[in-house]
């Protein structure tokens, strides 16, 4: 592997030629207008914004392998890219473009993504409340796909930049400044923040449309590339790598990931598509007082006596952020000898280490006798729910993270619904 620390004149973008006039700065130049900056925009400029501080790194790409992407005994030995497939990875190194990276990167890395389908997606944005388009997505082959980004199935993002002035991070030398460094990991330039706010928006994305633990992505910008993990504590972020010259590590990174479990790859097996009959879940919509045709889920809550499953809709409103509690309701109902139980409440949030839970709460109410409260059913933290980012914070000496686990409840309802 080449070394993560390139001269500082890899860093700046290729010089445009603007002869002998000079460039005016002056206020009075600029344009303006009254139109509001696109959502997607705006959303790339307040994660990266508000994600400062939460992305921990430089991690050795390897370890993160290791520490992220497991290989179990069961997980053959990954072939080594043909001369071939070299050449054309050599082609996306030496692309001036986004347009003419797409096909060579696809084309060098299909078969290393075993069971899985890489699909550009970077001309049609996904039509849900995130309208966001990804260069790549990679997608189970199961899944049906098109050229339309869908974040609701997508397993992985990836993001490619044709100049290495892309990269959102700049590697610091961890073991030289003892772990100490205050220099920030992120790169502060005008390239470097769009390009850390639209994979934070990615993988925001991916949280909200679907049930997970954590994520992955993978950045490319130039001859060079990054690894990143996220989870709602932040982001765990490799050292940047040559993945020409270390096009094993390339290799492995997809091979690793389609071998994992979909767990491996950050789902979360508490909540999945409801396995019911149409007659069955049409009964669940009726007291949920759902649509015809919307699709339920079930909700696993744990519960001293064993898990308790209840059913709902995906959560209706989303969480335009990657850290904090992340809060998520929703109306559910449980379902019993073929009948569904009454309305109730299901909430989720990702509750910080040291603060009790908000089952511990209600108990504690209950104890007291405190009124007009919903009345509990069952709650606690879901099991493997826990995010790991402060883990390397703290071998880094970064800025501290906090250690959430994710905590289930559900409740009744108290008076009418509105």
């Amino acid at each position: 592997m080449t070394s993560t620390h390139e001269s500082s004149s890899d860093e700046a973008a290729p010089a445009v030629n603007v002869g002998s006039t000079p460039v005016s700065r002056r206020a009075r130049t600029a344009h303006y207008h009254c139109d509001p900056p696109p959502l997607q925009d705006k959303m790339k400029t307040t994660l990266a914004d508000e994600t400062k501080r939460r992305y921990v790194g430089p991690v050795d790409p390897s370890q993160f392998l290791d520490d992220y992407l497991p290989c179990s005994n069961s997980t053959p030995t990954a072939p080594s890219l043909s001369e071939k497939e070299l050449e054309t990875l050599k082609g996306v190194a030496a692309a001036t473009s986004e347009n003419n990276m797409y096909q060579p990167f696809k084309a060098a890395l299909d078969r290393y993504a075993c069971g899985m389908v890489f699909v550009e997606t970077s001309n049609k944005s996904a039509s849900d409340t995130f309208p966001l388009k990804p260069d790549f997505c990679l997608y189970e082959e199961a899944v049906e796909t098109s050229e339309r980004t869908n974040f609701s199935t997508a397993e992985l993002c990836i993001e490619v930049k044709p100049h290495i002035s892309h990269d959102p991070f700049k590697d610091l030398d961890v073991k030289k400044s003892k772990g100490k460094s205050k220099d920030p990991f992120e790169k502060d330039t005008v390239d470097a923040n769009n390009t850390r706010g639209q994979i934070t928006t990615y993988a925001v994305a991916q949280f909200d449309s679907q049930f997970r633990f954590f994520a992955f992505s993978l950045v490319i910008f130039g001859n060079h590339a990054r690894f990143v993990r996220w989870d709602r504590g932040g982001a765990v972020v490799s050292s940047r790598f040559n993945y020409v010259e270390s096009s094993n590590i390339l290799v492995d990174f997809f091979w690793r990931f389609s071998h994992l479990s979909r767990e491996g790859r950050g789902h979360d097996p508490s909540a999945s598509p409801a396995n019911l009959s149409e007659e069955d879940a049409q009964k669940i919509r009726e007291v949920l007082d759902l649509e015809a045709g919307t699709a339920l889920f079930a909700f696993e809550v744990p519960h001293k006596d064993g898990d308790r499953l209840f059913y709902g809709p995906h959560f209706p409103f989303p969480v335009r952020s990657l850290i904090g509690r992340s809060t998520r309701t929703v109306p559910v109902c449980d379902f019993v000898d073929g009948k569904p139980g009454k309305k109730a409440f299901l909430k989720e949030y990702w509750r910080p280490e040291g603060m009790r839970g908000e089952v511990e709460v209600y108990e504690r109410l209950v104890k007291h006798d405190i009124p007009h409260i919903a009345p509990l059913i069952c709650g606690g933290d879901v099991p493997r729910g826990e995010t790991r980012t402060h883990e390397h914070a703290r071998e880094t000496g970064s800025c501290p993270i906090i250690h959430r686990y994710l905590h289930r409840l559900g409740a009744g309802l108290r008076g009418d619904v509105v």
